[in-house]
């Protein structure tokens, strides 16, 4: 198992001290790795790059909402969050894409690692509207695509397709 910490935004309200605690607390043989800025694809891809291809039953990340995906980008793989937030965006080549509304409900680890709550238009909790655009691109912004297709392929790739007709609620 993987525990990923940002060394940012979790340390405004979590000593190192205290984070060192909680990893001693879960009872599983841990791989502890803090990365600088996950809300930075640069700097997370970065720091996770000798991760990439190795496979960890869960991957528990204690960092934001946008922290969380970013890794579940970067490594794939089972993401757990374990804090939850309120809206915030993640900056990719100088560009910020609002990535998760801080519902204080973060339950990405039902849909691949990706936040449907705030990346469908939409706002669907249990899979895409009656009108994915050829390609598999999202109606309601055709320049993008379906966050909900993004979804299915992941558990696709995780052999987890009887999670994505799981209904949702909040």
């Amino acid at each position: 198992m993987l525990f990923v910490e940002c060394a940012l935004c979790p340390r405004w309200n979590f000593s190192k001290e205290s984070i060192s605690e909680l990893v001693k607390r879960i009872p599983a043989n841990l791989l502890p790795v803090s990365v600088p800025v996950l809300c930075s694809v640069e700097q997370a891809e970065k720091s996770l790059a000798p991760l990439k291809g190795k496979e960890f039953d869960s991957i528990l990340v204690f960092a934001c909402g946008v922290g969380a995906q970013v890794v579940s980008e970067t490594l794939g793989g089972r993401v757990i969050p374990l804090l939850d937030t309120k809206q915030i965006s993640k900056k990719n080549l100088g560009k910020l894409e609002e990535y998760c509304e801080g519902c204080d409900n973060c339950n990405i680890h039902e849909t691949a690692g990706i936040c449907v709550k705030t990346r469908c238009p939409k706002h669907l909790l249990n899979g895409p509207c009656e009108s994915i655009l050829e390609g598999g691109m999202c109606e309601a912004k055709p320049e993008m695509k379906c966050v909900w297709v993004s979804v299915y392929e992941k558990m696709k790739r995780e052999n987890r397709l009887s999670d994505f007709v799981k209904v949702r609620e909040k």
